[in-house]
C-alpha cells in the first residue's frame, strides 16, 4: 500500500473534533441527558447537552480554514450586523469574544473621564482598566438590588456608563 499522506488542514480539524469528542461532553454529545443531581455551571455558559451536530459540522469547515485570516468573511459579518441593526459598519466591532472588545471600550472610554458602574456586576473589564489607570465609580445597587439606572445617570462628572445586561 503505498503512504498516506495527511496534510495539516486535516489534522487540525482531526484534533478539534476529536477534542470535542473525547472530553467531558462526550456522552453529552451523543445525546446523553445530563445525570440526575448533576451540576450546570450556568455561569459559565456552559451546554450540558455538548454541542449539535451542526455546530461540530461548522467546527471542522471552520477548522479546515483554519490557516487563513478571515478577510472577506469578517467584512461580510460586519455588514450584516451593521444592516440588521440600521449602523454605520464603522460602528460595529467584532471580536474574539466580548472581553476583548469590552476590555478595548473601557480602555478607550476611560481615556475621556471617569467610567460609572453598578457595584456589583461582571466586572473584569472595569479591574483591568482600573489596573492601567482609568477612575472607575462604583454605584449601589437600587434598594430592590437591581441595577440604579437613574444613579448612574446623575454621577458628576462622568462620560461613560457601564453594565452587562
Amino acid at each position: 500500500m503505498p503512504p498516506t499522506t495527511l496534510h495539516r488542514r486535516q489534522l487540525l480539524a482531526g484534533l478539534a473534533a476529536g477534542a470535542l469528542a473525547a472530553g467531558p461532553l462526550r456522552s453529552l454529545a451523543a445525546g446523553a441527558p445530563p445525570a440526575l443531581g448533576a451540576g450546570i455551571r450556568l455561569i459559565a455558559n456552559e451546554n450540558p447537552y455538548g454541542p449539535s451536530p451542526a455546530a461540530l459540522a461548522a467546527m471542522r469547515t471552520a477548522a479546515s480554514r483554519g490557516a487563513y485570516y478571515p478577510g472577506p468573511e469578517r467584512s461580510e459579518l460586519i455588514g450584516r450586523i451593521a444592516a440588521a441593526n440600521d449602523l454605520a459598519e464603522e460602528a460595529v466591532v467584532v471580536s474574539s469574544g466580548s472581553s476583548e472588545a469590552l476590555n478595548a471600550a473601557c480602555l478607550a472610554w476611560g481615556k475621556a473621564g471617569r467610567i460609572v458602574a453598578p457595584a456589583v456586576t461582571f466586572d473584569i473589564q472595569l479591574r483591568y482598566a482600573e489596573r492601567l489607570g482609568v477612575t472607575v465609580q462604583r454605584v449601589p445597587l437600587a434598594g430592590d438590588l437591581q441595577i440604579d439606572l437613574d444613579a448612574m445617570a446623575e454621577a458628576p462628572g462622568t462620560d461613560v456608563r457601564y453594565w452587562r445586561c
